[in-house]
């Protein structure tokens, strides 16, 4: 049913005469609201108009309308059959289309934005028509200002080449992707116990020690899933002002199911800490902004990885409501050696024995790893060479020393910068 009239936005000053305008031009009048968590607006009768009124709102907050008679409509994502259909209204390419009713979860709206964007892009590429990459594109360009000051893009791809596991986090890594492709249908079958609250949002938490992998291990998920990775900028959405780090997250999480997101919250036991007992306002207002982040992020439709390096860290009740918690271990010999493989490359000159002793005796996660790789690949660019034993030996140094830590006596090195006495030593 339509009521056959051409809407008109209003903002939030009504000006005058804008009743008989309406009714003059048979327009119906519409409002928009971003309404905040607990946030209560009623919406402003307009003089002599007593016609329809529609107003558009999130699910945050309530809008209430005076004396009016309210007819509410909840609109719901429409299903994967749906989005096929209208993806391939907006792509023309049948084929395509399935396979991102498939990946993405997206409304009408959103679909068409992306399909024009995707095939502006194949035209300017010189191509008949658009691809998966282009459309992935067009969500990072059609997210670029939506989400800047809440949250940070990891736009980097990460491949299976990039990303180096231990056998059991490398399972439990693909379970959580089979976990969000398998978000629309995973019930359908079930019994009513499983079916009943389902949602079909994924929340994980990623813990370990730094420099394991988690920031990685999530921009390879996202990369997987063929969706746009952000990382929320704790600062921005945190605030000391009462309500306003509620409004904030209900905004990024809001955005994030409107354009079927991954948002990587790291560090996140700042935000996700337990509750404590009430001694003053300052707990209570924490307690509540703990109680609104526990109702939301389980209502939440979208992918969230969490990352820290406890579990115990967090409030309980939200570790309940995790679909997975990843272990992020530190590398074993067989993983530091493919490890300093995929970091090295083809820049340097170590033997395969020396790469197995690296691997062997050097005890340090792949972010530690690719700090030591770094400077020595400076060390070699400074000399104009390719990386050599000597180099890692530096290198090795520098890392350990940063740690706090002295180099394994496996490696025993000279004084920094004696290449030659770093390279008789290494022979040792």
């Amino acid at each position: 049913m339509t009521l056959g009239r051409a809407p008109l936005y209003l903002g939030a000053e009504l000006q005058r005469g804008l009743g008989p305008f309406l009714i003059q031009r048979g327009l119906l009048p519409i409002h928009v609201h971003d309404l905040a968590p607990g946030e209560r607006k009623v919406l402003p009768n307009v003089p002599y108009y007593d016609g329809p009124v529609l107003a558009i709102t999130g699910p945050e907050g309530t809008l209430d309308a005076a004396d009016r008679a309210v007819l509410r409509w909840s609109v719901p994502r429409p299903p994967s059959e749906e989005r096929r259909a209208l993806w391939e209204s907006s792509l023309g390419a049948p084929d395509l289309a399935e396979e991102l009713a498939r990946r993405h979860r997206q409304g009408a709206g959103r679909i068409a934005q992306l399909g024009r964007l995707a095939r502006q892009k194949a035209e300017l590429d010189g191509r008949p028509a658009p691809e998966l990459q282009d459309v992935l594109a067009a969500a990072w360009e059609a997210e670029s200002e939506g989400m800047s000051t809440l949250a940070e893009p990891l736009m980097d791809a990460i491949h299976d080449d990039a990303i180096v596991l231990v056998p059991q986090v490398k399972r439990e890594l693909e379970l959580l992707l089979a976990r969000c492709r398998a978000r629309d249908d995973l019930v359908h079958g079930l019994g009513p116990s499983a079916t009943v609250r389902y949602r079909a949002g994924v929340r994980a938490l990623f813990m370990g020690a730094s420099g394991t992998g988690k920031t990685l291990a999530a921009g390879w998920l996202a990369t997987k899933l063929g969706l746009p990775l952000y990382r929320v900028d704790l600062a921005s959405v945190t605030s000391k002002y009462i309500g306003e780090t509620e409004k904030n997250l209900s905004q990024l999480f809001a955005r994030a199911e409107h354009a079927d997101l991954v948002l990587l919250f790291d560090e996140a036991d700042s935000l996700f800490a337990k509750r404590t007992d009430v001694k003053d306002s300052n707990d209570r207002f924490a307690n509540a902004q703990t109680n609104y982040l526990l109702q939301r992020i389980e209502a939440f439709d979208g992918v969230a990885i969490l990352t820290s390096n406890s579990k115990s860290r967090f409030d309980s009740a939200f570790t309940r409501r995790l679909d997975a918690i990843i272990d992020f271990t530190l590398p074993g010999p067989a993983e530091r050696r493919a490890l300093w493989t995929t970091h090295l490359g083809m820049a340097h000159e170590l033997p395969a024995k020396e790469l197995n002793r690296l691997a062997a005796t050097a005890d340090l996660a792949g972010g530690q790893i690719r700090n030591v790789v770094l400077t020595a690949a400076l060390i070699a660019r400074e000399a104009g060479r390719a990386i050599q034993p000597p180099d890692i030996i530096e290198a090795l140094v520098h890392e350990y020393r940063k740690q706090g830590r002295e180099p394994p006596s496996e490696l025993r090195t000279t004084p920094l910068g004696s290449a030659d006495g770093a390279r008789e030593t290494w022979r040792r």
